[in-house]
């Protein structure tokens, strides 16, 4: 969600803080797949029933 001049906002309504420091809020993340099972996060996402982000890990 995008807010007055470009800054996002949390899901909270929380606007995020400004550049060069940390955010208020953190994204969830749903799952973390290996590179190797590239595949079955890609079936995930597109599953679209996904709660938060997939994390692929290098």
């Amino acid at each position: 969600m995008q807010g007055r001049r470009g800054a996002s906002r949390c899901r909270s309504g929380r606007r995020q803080g400004a550049l060069g420091t940390p955010p208020s809020c953190r994204a969830a993340i749903a799952a973390t797949f290996p590179l190797d099972r590239i595949a079955e996060a890609h079936r995930q996402a597109e599953g679209g029933h996904t709660q938060g982000k997939i994390v692929v890990t290098l």
